[in-house]
């Protein structure tokens, strides 16, 4: 997840190349194929259930492909959403995401403990 994460900070942070461009709109693709992928098998467990299958004789890997896909359904318009901003702020030049001035991960300090720096440390100067 965060591969994903610093790929699309990249794309937003130093500009959009060609090889960018293509990646969002592959992004949002495939958001879009999910969303239909969703529907479909909300409206195939709805609609083509055998005679005299309730709701609560259906098996259980029918329910969770069901509970799935609605879950799909309510988070992937928010994502698509996301990567079609981010493709309009690189294509048409909006500012949903404002560039930084600096590198993402300038803000990060990595703590070393005391025993796996103490190795490294020269002994005091006695003269």
């Amino acid at each position: 997840m965060d591969d994903v994460r610093a790929a699309l900070r990249a794309a937003r942070l130093f500009g959009a190349s060609l090889g960018q461009e293509l990646w969002s709109v592959s992004i949002i693709f495939v958001g879009l194929s999910s969303i239909l992928g969703s529907l479909n098998y909300i409206t195939t467990i709805i609609n083509n259930r055998a005679p005299g299958m309730t709701w609560f004789r259906m098996p259980l890997s029918i329910w969770s492909l069901f509970i799935t896909a609605i879950l799909g359904l309510l988070a992937l318009p928010v994502l698509s959403g996301a990567a079609i901003m981010l493709l309009f702020d690189q294509i048409i030049g909006t500012h949903f995401a404002p560039r930084l001035a600096h590198h993402p991960a300038e803000h990060l300090r990595i703590p070393v403990s005391d025993r796996a720096n103490s190795a490294n440390r020269l002994p005091p100067n006695s003269t």
